[in-house]
């Protein structure tokens, strides 16, 4: 049988379902945050798609300048956000996915799963990506209904 090398914890948060994982638990030098939230628009457009294009670059911006000035985290990291633009409607609510690959600096000696959940800069990092979603005419839920 093959032994499991991950850990993954579900971190609280008041706006997203969100886990937080490392690839190697006895080397956590690089860990994800993963979660979803589900969106609704404010405003009545034709097509979202603009919108949506505007939003991951402003997700990826700021969570840009977040890892850049938390001087625990490497500048290597990446972010990938999903929705599904064409299925947007004010009458439903709509999927929204990430995922944040991060890595440490300190790779000799690195924060184990339990210290990372701590952190703020993991709590900045989401209220990052609440904020660029609210600026986008979002509201924001946990769950689809």
């Amino acid at each position: 049988m093959m032994k499991r090398i991950t850990t993954e914890r579900k971190l609280e948060n008041d706006n997203f379902n969100v886990k937080i994982g490392t690839v190697n638990k006895k080397k956590p030098k690089a860990f994800y945050l993963e979660g979803g939230v589900y969106l609704k628009p404010l405003i009545n457009e034709p097509t979202y798609k603009d919108i949506v294009k505007k939003l991951y670059k402003g997700i990826k911006q700021s969570v840009y300048r977040d890892v850049m000035a938390e001087e625990s985290l490497s500048n290597d990291y990446i972010m990938d956000v999903e929705v599904a633009a064409d299925r947007i409607t004010p009458e439903r609510r709509t999927l929204l996915t990430f995922q944040c690959f991060l890595k440490q600096k300190n790779e000799e000696t690195p924060e184990n799963i339990d210290a990372l959940m701590n952190k703020s800069y993991i709590n900045k990092i989401l209220d990052t990506i609440a904020t660029e979603i609210s600026l986008s005419d979002f509201a924001l839920y946990k769950t689809k209904r």
